[in-house]
């Protein structure tokens, strides 16, 4: 890839804010819409194990896949000239594919597998706080007065001696990054645990002494600003193995589905033993 063709991609806007909050409304109203309309609908044709609700289930479990593979995509040497369009691509798939969720399942959010929605619903709030709220606060407590008070002796002291310590780190774990630019990754976690999770607990240190300095609230609104990525991470895992789990289940072990779900019959593809 030229350089040139590098520098446009960095360059490409994002989708802004108010995008993303009106690509998410759509998706809202058109899922508020076809439920309104199911009623009348011939109910053979809609529900979840019909020739559509299955394909709809089986693009919807593609489309999370592919969500969840835009996400490290932007780490992968050779890709990282396009972040952007991975984090654009991660929001309109992922909100596509919640949206087909939903219109498999037909309604029938309280089924057996109706904890697989409440994950993804989990998923969704997370990411759409981390897209539209969670930077905005960061940027925010930029601008606060306090930001432009000099630190005290004693905070300045501390907080030298906790970059020292992350460089230290950050030596170990990327010799070639810089202290103040650089972020784990998978491949850290997976090679250095130790030291990542040393870097981890410095790095939450020097945000919390950051945000106190600014004067900004703590207890759980610190807490989600924090961790909103872990814990959208950890409903993504859930809605993984959710959706892992009912397709095997619904394929392999369609008696035991259809009597869970209160159906008289195996009316769906399934694997016949």
């Amino acid at each position: 890839m030229s350089t040139h063709v590098g520098d446009l991609a960095r360059r490409r806007p994002r989708l802004t804010r108010v995008a993303v909050g009106r690509y998410l409304l759509a998706l809202l109203a058109a899922l508020v819409l076809y439920y309104a309309v199911l009623p009348f609908l011939p109910w053979e044709a809609v529900r979840p194990g019909s020739a559509l609700g299955q394909s709809l289930g089986i693009v919807a479990g593609l489309l999370f896949l592919a969500a969840a593979a835009f996400s490290p995509a932007k780490r992968i040497r050779g890709l990282l000239h396009y972040p952007p369009i991975w984090m654009d691509a991660h929001i309109l798939v992922g909100g596509l594919a919640a949206l087909l969720a939903f219109v498999h399942a037909a309604g029938r959010v309280t089924r057996a597998p109706g904890w697989i929605l409440l994950a993804i619903v989990g998923l969704l709030l997370l990411g759409i706080y981390g897209r539209l709220v969670a930077l905005r606060l960061h940027y925010r407590g930029f601008a606060t007065p306090a930001a432009f008070q000099p630190a005290s002796p004693d905070a300045a002291a501390a907080l030298s001696t906790l970059v020292a310590q992350k460089r230290a780190l950050v030596a170990q774990l990327a010799p070639a990054a810089a202290e103040g630019t650089f972020s784990l990754s998978p491949a850290h976690w997976l090679r250095h645990p130790a030291l990542a999770w040393r870097f981890q607990l410095l790095a939450w240190v020097e945000e919390r002494q950051v945000y106190q300095r600014r004067g900004l609230e703590g207890g759980l609104a610190l807490w989600l600003r924090r961790n909103w990525r872990l814990v959208h991470m950890s409903f993504a895992l859930l809605t993984l193995l959710g959706i892992a789990a009912h397709v095997v289940v619904t394929l392999f072990f369609a008696d035991y589905a259809a009597a869970a779900a209160g159906e008289p019959d195996v009316y769906w593809w399934h694997f016949r033993r």
